[in-house]
């Protein structure tokens, strides 16, 4: 079939890399949300925790909550949450609605890694940026003034922006 199509320079549909229809099925029987295209560990991790939320488990948030069969699901949520821009649409969503994770808050984010050079002394530098929001009531601080307008002088909610930049010691 596929000489006749490249005779009529019709292109060949490639069978490389792809399942046969039986061991397909065998698959899809295991785990109908099984995708060949998605890395196996992520698969074992994500079928894991649902396993583990099935049987009246809460979602591990932080590394070393529930390891499994010697997959740290905390580690693995995570990283979901933190690298959410790199799923897929259909990822992102199994994980939020099957899981119920959410992906992670600019205030959960880690700082930024900017980037390394060299200064104009010779010295090697490095730059980071990161930014969070704090209430002020959560750390004890509640002075504030009521102003003419009715408003107060102070809000609760802070905004911390940092620039970080470093120098290797010699």
């Amino acid at each position: 079939m596929n000489e006749q199509r490249r005779a009529e320079g019709l292109p060949i549909q490639s069978a490389a890399g792809t399942l046969p229809e039986e061991r397909r099925e065998q698959f899809e029987d295991i785990d109908p949300a099984w995708c060949p295209a998605w890395p196996v560990d992520w698969q074992r991790c994500f079928h894991l925790t649902r396993q583990h939320l099935d049987t009246g488990g809460t979602l591990p948030m932080t590394p070393g909550d529930v390891v499994h069969q010697g997959e740290d699901l905390g580690r693995w949520v995570r990283a979901q949450r933190l690298g959410w821009e790199k799923l897929t649409t259909v990822q992102q969503w199994m994980l939020e609605h099957i899981l119920g994770i959410q992906p992670a808050s600019d205030d959960e984010k880690p700082a930024a890694f900017n980037d390394a050079a060299k200064d104009p002394f010779g010295n090697e530098r490095v730059g980071f940026e990161s930014k969070a929001e704090i209430k002020r009531s959560e750390w004890g601080l509640t002075w504030n003034a009521i102003l003419e307008t009715g408003g107060v002088l102070v809000s609760d909610k802070i905004k911390l922006n940092f620039g970080i930049s470093a120098i290797k010691n010699a």
